[in-house]
């Protein structure tokens, strides 16, 4: 028994579940904050990118603003012909919505030391 009258394999465990919870907190974290669509600051929902510069907004989102302010990044302000320039944004979206499966794999990683292949 340790100074703690915990046994030493209680306090590694603690440690792996601190380490586990950080590394989850990191990955929600960079997907909230790099996923995260300008006009309304959630996590992407459908999101499309316009063609000519690039940036990727809600599918909602986009479809609002151009109604209110015409077709125009609401990021940029770079001007687009029209809604034809928009296109989904399948990968971000994929990427999106596995963020739960992509959270369990890592602590599955971090606990067991094993890679699953799915």
């Amino acid at each position: 028994m340790s100074e703690t009258n915990q046994p030493p394999n209680q306090s590694c465990l603690c440690r792996v579940v601190v380490v586990q919870s950080a590394a989850v907190s990191t990955l929600n974290s960079l997907v909230d904050n790099h996923f995260e669509c300008f006009i309304c600051l959630d996590t992407f929902k459908g999101p499309n990118v316009i063609l000519k510069c690039l940036h990727h907004f809600c599918e909602t989102c986009i479809n609002k603003n151009i109604q209110r302010c015409g077709v125009q990044c609401p990021a940029c302000g770079a001007r687009f012909t029209s809604r034809r320039d928009l296109r989904k944004a399948q990968l971000l979206e994929d990427i999106v919505s596995e963020k739960d499966v992509v959270a369990a794999s890592l602590l599955l990683i971090l606990s067991t030391g094993t890679i699953l292949l799915v």
